[in-house]
C-alpha cells in the first residue's frame, strides 16, 4: 500500500518519513513499541523485506521482551513461510502474556498453514467467544483473512460475512469479502462489496485497481480503463494499476493510448525490459514494424536473457521479410528454452519463405513433440503437406488439428479442400457446410482452392 493512501493517518504518514530520514542521514532514531508496530507493517504490506528485518531487529534490540514485537517477528518469518521459526517466535510471546489477542490470532494463521486446520478452528472460537464487543469485528476480519490465505474461501466468507453483518459500514470487512468473492469467481458479488467498500472510502486506490481486475479478466476493458484510471488519479504512484490500465488500452485495441501509458509506466519504474515488450507488442499491432523491433531491441539490451523479446522480434522480423534474422533470434530464444513449442513454429514458418521445406517440417514436428495439443503446428504442417501435394499426409494431421480444437480457425475450411482433392465429396461437402456456418466466405476461398469444384454438380446447391 503505497504512503498517500487516505486508509493512513497523517501522524502515520509522518512516522514513515521520520523513518526514512533517519535511514538517508544515518542517524539512529528511538521509536515507541506501537510505532515500530505501524512501521513493520507498512513494510511488510509492501514485501519490502530490507526494511522490515531492519525494522525488527532495531525493535527487538529496544524492547526485546515485547509480546508485540515478538509477534511482529512471527508474522515476518510467516510471510516468509519459515513456520518452524514463527512458531518458536509466537511460543515466546504467549509464554510472556497469554492472552495476547494479536499474537493468538497469529498462532492460528501458523496453525491454518501448517495445516492444523482442527486447532485453528478451536482457537478462532475461543477467541471469537471471549472477546469485548469492540473487538470481535477485528478478530472477525483477521480469522476470515487467514482462511483466505490457505484459499478456504468457504470459511473466510463465514466470518467476513459475521463481521459484517455486525457492522455493514467497515471498509475493510467489505473490501476483503469483495476479494474472498473475487477469488471464488463470483464476480457480481466481488463488485457488489467492492462497491459497497467505496461508497464508505472513494479514495482507495486498491478498491479501484480491484475492480479493474475484474473487468480486464471479463475482457470489458472500457470499464477497467476507468477503475484503473481512478487508481492512478488517487495514487500516481501505483504502478501495477498504471501497467494494467495500459494492459487495457491494448486489450480494446487502442494501441496509441497503451504506448502513452507504457511510456509512462516506463518513465515512472526506469527502463525495464517489461515495458519495452509492451510498447514493441503495441508498434506491432499498428504495423510499424520498425519501431516494435527497435524496441525489443532495447528490452533484449536491457535483459539480455529475455525470450518473450526474442520469440516477439522474431515475429516482428517475419513480419518484415527479415527471414534470416528471424531464424537468428528464434535461436537464441530455443537455446535458452528448448521446449516451448511455438518458438519452432515461428522458425518453421521462415523456413517455409526461404523454401527450405525439409527443414519447416522438422521444426513443426518439433513443436508437436514438445507440446501434442499444438494445433497451430499441426494445422500449418497440414497445410504444407498440402502444397507439397501430399494430400494423405496433409489430412492426417489436419485431423490431428480438428481432434484437439474443433473451433480451430478455418480448420473445417482446410480439411473440406483436402477431402476435395483426394475424391471424397461426400467429406468435403460435410466439412465445407461446417467451415460456411461459421464463415460464408468460406465458399469462395474453397472455389479458389479447387476452381473446377464451380462445375461440379455436386456442390451446386452450396456454391
Amino acid at each position: 500500500m503505497n504512503l498517500d493512501e487516505p486508509s493512513y493517518s497523517d501522524e502515520e504518514k509522518e512516522l514513515v518519513k521520520r523513518y526514512e530520514q533517519s535511514c538517508a542521514d544515518n542517524t539512529p532514531c528511538y521509536f515507541d513499541v506501537d510505532e515500530y508496530t505501524i512501521l513493520f507493517d507498512f513494510y511488510l504490506e509492501k514485501e519490502d523485506w530490507g526494511n522490515t528485518r531492519k525494522i525488527l531487529d532495531a525493535a527487538l534490540s529496544y524492547h526485546s521482551y515485547s509480546p508485540e514485537i515478538m509477534d511482529c517477528e512471527a508474522r515476518f518469518f510467516a510471510a516468509k513461510e519459515d513456520f518452524a521459526s514463527a512458531e518458536n517466535c509466537i511460543e515466546e510471546a504467549l509464554r510472556l502474556e497469554p492472552d495476547n489477542t494479536d499474537a493468538l490470532l497469529t498462532k492460528g494463521k501458523i496453525y491454518l498453514h501448517t495445516n492444523r486446520i482442527r486447532e485453528a478452528e478451536t482457537l478462532f472460537e475461543i477467541l471469537i467467544k471471549k472477546a469485548d464487543k469492540e473487538d470481535i469485528e477485528d478478530i472477525l476480519i483477521e480469522v476470515g483473512i487467514g482462511y483466505r490465505t490457505i484459499n478456504e474461501l468457504k470459511d473466510a466468507q463465514k466470518y467476513l460475512l459475521e463481521a459484517v453483518r455486525l457492522n455493514n459500514n467497515n471498509e475493510e470487512s467489505l473490501y476483503e469479502l469483495g476479494f474472498v468473492y473475487e477469488l471464488g469467481g463470483d464476480r457480481d458479488l466481488a463488485l457488489s462489496y467492492y462497491n459497497k467498500s467505496l461508497d464508505i472510502n472513494p479514495y482507495a486506490h486498491s478498491t479501484w485497481s480491484a475492480i479493474g481486475n475484474i473487468y480486464y479478466n471479463s475482457e470489458e476493458y472500457e470499464k477497467a480503463i476507468e477503475a484503473y484510471d481512478y487508481a492512478c488519479t488517487i495514487d500516481p504512484q501505483d504502478t501495477y494499476a498504471l501497467l494494467q490500465k495500459g494492459n487495457s488500452y491494448f486489450g480494446n485495441c487502442q494501441y496509441e493510448e497503451a504506448i502513452a501509458t507504457f511510456e509512462e509506466f516506463n518513465d515512472l519504474v526506469g527502463e525495464t525490459a517489461q515495458g519495452y515488450i509492451y510498447l514493441g507488442d503495441c508498434y506491432m499491432n499498428l504495423g510499424k514494424n520498425e519501431e516494435a523491433e527497435q524496441k525489443y531491441l532495447r528490452a533484449i539490451e536491457l535483459d539480455p536473457e529475455d525470450t518473450t523479446a526474442m520469440s516477439d522480434l522474431c515475429v516482428t522480423y517475419l513480419e518484415m521479410g527479415k527471414y534470416e534474422e528471424a531464424l537468428k533470434w528464434y535461436e537464441e530464444a530455443v537455446r535458452r528454452e528448448p521446449d516451448r513449442s511455438e518458438y519452432y513454429v515461428f522458425a518453421a514458418e521462415a523456413y517455409i519463405n526461404l523454401d527450405k521445406t525439409d527443414e519447416a517440417t522438422q521444426c513443426y514436428l518439433t513443436a508437436i513433440e514438445k507440446d501434442p495439443n499444438q494445433t497451430v503446428a499441426y494445422t500449418a504442417l497440414g497445410n504444407l503437406m498440402f502444397d507439397l501435394k501430399k494430400y494423405d499426409i496433409a489430412l492426417h494431421y489436419l485431423q490431428k488439428a480438428y481432434e484437439i480444437d474443433p473451433e480451430a480457425d478455418d480448420i473445417n475450411l482446410f480439411i473440406a479442400v483436402t477431402h476435395y482433392r483426394m475424391g471424397n465429396k461426400q467429406d468435403a461437402k460435410r466439412f465445407l457446410q461446417k467451415a460456411m456456418e461459421k464463415d460464408p466466405h468460406s465458399s469462395s476461398v474453397f472455389s479458389d482452392v479447387c476452381p473446377e469444384v464451380l462445375d461440379d454438380k455436386d456442390f451446386s446447391d452450396l456454391l
